[in-house]
């Protein structure tokens, strides 16, 4: 980090969008999906702390704590500040399974969350360039705005580039 970089933290079921430079943090990834998405060309970056994979039908219900409603409008807003999503690019991390005596998939919340990060992707053409998902530790991600670099800590698990 340097004396420019502003850290912005994203809390969970938040989004936010960033100019360079920034750091957008998401702390306590465990089952949570962190969603880095970025254009490179005009420097607009997004964050998403997603907790669950779906919203419900009810309209009043819906709020960014889920993938699909995050997403779609973290993409609208990057592209009212000018982002073309032909250029959008995606850095995941998170979606871990936390508790292994969990064998319902209801209860799998952190592979549902990957599965519908990526259809959801892919439905909008973001291609994921990096990612770092599932196994059984939490996670911070932190992405760097300026040269689009994401930086995990995983506990007991270290620390890694993305």
């Amino acid at each position: 980090m340097n004396e420019e970089e502003i850290v912005t933290s994203v809390g969970i079921g938040e989004y936010k969008i960033a100019h360079n430079p920034t750091i957008l943090r998401a702390m306590g990834l465990g089952s949570c999906v962190g969603v880095f998405l970025f254009d490179e060309k005009i420097k607009v970056s997004g964050l998403a702390h997603i907790l669950l994979p779906d919203s419900p039908n009810d309209p009043k219900k819906r709020s960014s704590k889920y993938a699909d409603v995050a997403l779609r409008e973290m993409i609208r807003e990057m592209e009212e500040e000018g982002c073309k999503g032909e250029n959008l690019k995606a850095k995941i991390a998170g979606g871990a399974q936390m508790f292994d005596f969990m064998d319902n998939e209801m209860l799998k919340i952190g592979e549902r969350n990957i599965r519908s990060v990526r259809s959801i992707l892919d439905d909008e053409n973001i291609p994921i360039i990096a990612e770092d998902v599932g196994e059984n530790y939490g996670r911070t991600m932190e992405a760097y705005t300026s040269d689009e670099r994401v930086h995990l800590r995983c506990g007991n698990n270290g620390e890694k580039w993305i």
